[in-house]
């Protein structure tokens, strides 16, 4: 089996290119904290990243956590003392993303079906995956016994551990009780490989959902041409 999760598609850096845009990371702490840097600007060079991409805000961020997820954990899986401090925002990461994708996903869905505009709160999942249910259900588009199962099983593992999403960010709660108490050891590549299955699911639901708004857009853009010919 390879070492690295093989979630990437072609088009990354070479190890060139990669060396070259790497942080400085010793120089940096040799030098004096500046009042005058500034620490949200555009350099105006290759360093820059661009929010304007075409795409909606909120699948930059999906997006942003997810390949934040793999690349810590394929940097992970490499580096063994590395892992062992690298679990917990991998976790996070993934979790975050599972999250912000059924928020994304509620609200294409309600909008599919006409509903009233809403944005899904809370951070627990449980909660937000029975939204969406319920939702597809009304829609017509419920997903498998056997993929309803699974989900469902993720859901129900990921809000035993970590059913706030602050398990993984925080060694402790807010009244001070340790986190993961019942772990010793934790398989990040079975634990990364599990949440890219669920993703990738996810990611199929939204494609499908995507594909129904874009139909029901179609549909009344000809309606309103009828009218007004009519």
């Amino acid at each position: 089996m390879p070492n690295e999760l093989n979630t990437d598609g072609p088009g990354n850096a070479s190890p060139d290119i990669q060396q070259q845009n790497e942080i400085d990371v010793e120089n940096a702490k040799g030098d004096d904290l500046r009042k005058q840097d500034l620490l949200f600007n555009s350099a105006g060079g290759t360093t820059d990243a661009c929010l304007d991409l075409g795409v909606s805000r909120e699948f930059l961020y999906r997006e942003g956590y997810l390949k934040a997820a793999r690349v810590l954990a394929n940097h992970a899986l490499a580096n063994e003392y590395d892992r062992n401090i690298l679990l917990f925002p991998v976790a996070f990461l993934y979790r975050h993303h599972i999250e912000l994708s059924l928020k994304d996903l509620i609200q294409t869905a309600r909008t599919v079906a006409s509903d009233q505009p809403k944005n899904p709160e809370g951070h627990l999942l449980a909660p937000l995956w029975e939204e969406l249910k319920d939702v597809l259900r009304r829609l017509d588009e419920s997903p498998g016994r056997n993929d309803l199962d699974a989900v469902e099983a993720y859901v129900k593992q990921v809000e035993q551990v970590d059913k706030q999403g602050q398990a993984f960010r925080y060694a402790t709660s807010v009244r001070g009780e340790p986190h993961l108490r019942e772990f010793d050891i934790l398989d990040v590549r079975a634990f990364s490989e599990a949440m890219e299955r669920l993703a990738g699911y996810l990611g199929g639901l939204s494609s499908r959902l995507d594909l129904l708004l874009d139909h029901k857009e179609e549909i009344m853009g000809h309606k309103e041409e009828f009218e007004e010919n009519s």
